[in-house]
């Protein structure tokens, strides 16, 4: 089973690994999402509490960390993940998430101080049950998020349906919204900025019911950053991200170099014109031996 500290205060809710070392939980019915109070506002519900089914990872703070996550949520909300955790008001997660109408969507979400931002949001319909997700830093207070189904290849998480940055929301004239299918900005990778204080963990939050669903985490792996020749252009475009990188640096070219292009606008909050993300190259992320399962 990973090694690390479960943070939670209901000893039923933390069951036995399982067959494989994964760690088993009963999913939760706390919420982290905005604050109590917000939620109310927003929903009339009596407030469920915070989640208590949070894992820290021995790892505190790796370059990167993922799990193959099981779990069959039943209804909109449920969900389990990867998080970047400093508290219940401050953190970044990576999860599955059921949907209304019994189906299934990635979303990848920031939360600073109780205030929510969807970074990216992508429906899974093909989602059978599990799904590997890795949370990667590409910088420091930086954060980025992969997927991938089965034996496929690892995807970086886009914006695909996630919420408007306040720069394209002055653009187009709304107070807030969302990304449209087919618009062009939802095909840029999403990024997160990290709260001070996180550690990573595992979490599952808001499954309804007294009696709710087994979730499960499996091969979970945490360590330094390892990146292969082709990085994120989000990334690529940063010097300081060199000074992660385990393989060497390479031996300067004769003649004057081009200047490197610009990175992605940073948000939240964006300057003029940031349209959050950016390029996409091919990517090839992966873990370091020193493992902690």
């Amino acid at each position: 089973m990973a090694a690390g500290v479960w943070l939670g205060k209901d000893p039923s809710r933390l069951l036995g690994p399982g067959a494989d070392g994964a760690l088993r939980l009963r999913g939760d019915p706390g919420s982290s999402w905005a604050t109590a109070e917000a939620r109310a506002a927003q929903t009339g519900w009596a407030s469920v509490g915070e989640p208590s089914n949070v894992f820290a990872l021995a790892a505190g703070q790796p370059g990167q960390w993922e799990a193959l996550v099981r779990c069959a949520p039943r209804q909109a909300g449920e969900q389990a993940g990867l998080y970047a955790y400093a508290s219940a008001a401050s953190w970044v997660k990576l999860v599955v998430e059921g949907t209304e109408g019994g189906g299934a969507q990635l979303a990848f979400a920031e939360q600073q101080d109780g205030t929510p931002f969807l970074a990216g949001k992508l429906a899974l319909p093909e989602f059978a049950g599990e799904v590997w997700l890795r949370l990667v830093v590409p910088r420091p207070g930086a954060a980025t998020g992969f997927f991938r189904l089965g034996g496929g290849d690892w995807r970086p998480m886009p914006r695909g349906c996630g919420w408007l940055t306040a720069a394209e929301a002055e653009a187009r004239r709304v107070e807030r919204g969302s990304l449209e299918a087919g618009d062009a900005a939802g095909g840029a990778a999403a990024e997160c900025k990290l709260p001070e204080g996180w550690g990573a963990a595992l979490a599952t939050e808001q499954w309804q019911g007294a009696q709710t669903a087994e979730v499960s985490f499996a091969k979970v792996q945490a360590g330094p950053l390892v990146l292969s020749r082709s990085v994120p252009a989000t990334a690529a475009a940063r010097p300081p991200l060199r000074a992660q990188l385990s393989e060497p640096e390479p031996e300067p070219e004769p003649g004057p170099k081009p200047p490197p292009p610009p990175g992605a606008a940073g948000r939240p909050p964006p300057p003029p014109g940031a349209a959050g993300g950016g390029p996409q190259v091919s990517t090839a992320h992966h873990l370091s031996s020193r493992a902690v399962v």
